[in-house]
């Protein structure tokens, strides 16, 4: 019986060691979005087509653990619930981010980072081709023709070389 409690108190002194010295685990410095983007490496995409997402846009606010090399080392999402159920395709977009290491007192340190990341519906191929008539065969050769003719005109009101300089 002397065994368990033993181990109980052991493992306790150690939960309490960093307290009762005084060395209280300091939070991590927290950047807000517009700082974030300064430290982004590309590529950073902010946005993610996924099938099956409702038109609109979807988006998630999350919070970022970043090391002090850059790395996204932890995520937390908040969305709407009908937002959320995409999160498990969308997060290993986020965790692949890199940042520009964030600096404390000149020093590379580890942050907190506030993000936002939106969803879309997947592109969708249209079911019919429409050709531009901007790019029928006719028009290109009426709009050829009347440029010689402006050309031609220019030429032989001003002499040729000057089209229009004064």
């Amino acid at each position: 019986m002397r065994y368990p409690a033993f181990a109980f108190f052991t493992l306790l002194l150690f939960r309490a060691a960093p307290a009762l010295s005084g060395q209280q685990k300091q939070p991590l410095p927290s950047f807000d979005y517009e700082e974030a983007r300064k430290h982004e490496i590309e590529p950073h995409r902010r946005t993610l087509r996924l099938a099956g997402v409702p038109p609109g846009v979807s988006q998630f606010r999350l919070t970022l653990t970043v090391s002090r090399f850059g790395d996204v080392v932890s995520v937390s999402a908040s969305a709407p619930p009908e937002t959320l159920k995409y999160w498990a395709e969308a997060r290993s977009e986020v965790l692949d981010w890199k940042f520009t290491p964030f600096t404390r007192d000149g020093k590379p340190t580890a942050a907190e980072v506030e993000e936002y990341f939106s969803l879309l519906p997947a592109e969708r191929l249209p079911t019919r081709h429409v050709r531009s008539a901007g790019h029928s065969p006719e028009f290109g050769s009426l709009h050829h023709s009347r440029a010689i003719a402006v050309f031609w005109k220019l030429s032989r009101l001003h002499g040729p070389g000057q089209h229009g300089r004064h």
